[in-house]
């Protein structure tokens, strides 16, 4: 099945962007000394090399020398990028409690940090960081106010692109499937040839849900798995694309309704998602 990321300017792949970005950038408001910034980038670097009590020890270490001003706000956001990021590694969050529990931990720091003297830049990443929580947590409501919240202040033009299309996406989810062609437009025409424009271009004209249960190289696999949904009185058919069949369940008007599609299908297919 195809699984898509949430924002990939937070993921561990582009978090080294990020380092160099606020390393030099003026936004962070005020001055850190040498040690100080070295020490947040330490935590960075230990993030992306998942040295998770490392990166930790060290955003402690740089909240206990420096408890209030310039740099606190950021220290907050990578212990919520921390705890985010551990929220996804099956490794850390082998079970659905775990993944809940580190999720609801990044979301007290990114709040810590927004309690704090936070600048404009670092501001707007904690907003995202909270949206990114939101959106795991399926509250696309609250996903949309903070993705919204943080645009206009984002710093980095290819994560600019990456919340605008998530910006969409709730919209979807929401069924808002109107607003959500706007916005995916909106992504196509400020940020052509980027991963996500060509991604909000797929995305353009959904009106409805779907539960897909798998994508198949065989078609005749595809249509009995298809035929065996029907028998069950569920309205299943066929989509292909770039050589894979997919057998889907729907139209579904809500994602409420799709939700409750998925929950009734997944003892027999695990690996069913909602679309789009």
């Amino acid at each position: 099945m195809r699984n898509e990321p949430i924002v990939r300017t937070l993921t561990t792949k582009t978090t080294a962007a990020l380092i160099l970005g606020l390393a030099i950038i003026p936004w962070l408001g005020g001055c850190l000394d040498g040690g100080s910034r070295q020490t947040l980038n330490k935590g960075y670097s230990e993030l992306n090399s998942k040295q998770y009590d490392d990166a930790s020890a060290d955003a402690d270490e740089f909240l206990r020398a420096h408890p209030n001003g310039s740099g606190v706000a950021e220290a907050y956001y990578l212990k919520g990028r921390i705890e985010e990021q551990k929220a996804q590694d099956t490794e850390t969050s082998p079970t659905l409690a775990d993944k809940h529990a580190h999720l609801d931990a990044a979301r007290d720091e990114y709040e810590r940090g927004l309690d704090s003297l936070a600048p404009i830049g670092v501001k707007a990443l904690l907003h995202t960081g909270l949206a990114n929580v939101d959106y795991y947590e399926e509250d696309y409501s609250s996903a949309l106010r903070e993705w919204t919240t943080s645009y206009d202040n984002i710093q980095s033009e290819d994560t600019k692109a990456w919340v605008l299309y998530h910006i969409g996406r709730s919209e979807q989810r929401l069924g808002m499937f109107d607003k959500a062609d706007e916005t995916f437009a909106k992504v196509e025409r400020l940020y052509p040839g980027s991963e996500a424009a060509n991604r909000a271009r797929m995305r353009i004209g959904a009106n409805a849900f779907y539960v897909e249960v798998g994508s198949f190289t065989n078609p005749n696999m595809a249509e009995t798995a298809a035929s065996e949904l029907r028998k069950a009185n569920y309205a299943a058919s066929r989509t292909t694309e770039n050589g894979l069949a997919t057998v889907r369940v729907g139209p579904i008007p809500t994602f409420a309704d799709a939700k409750a599609f998925q929950a009734r299908l997944r003892s027999q297919y695990p690996g069913a998602i909602i679309s789009p």
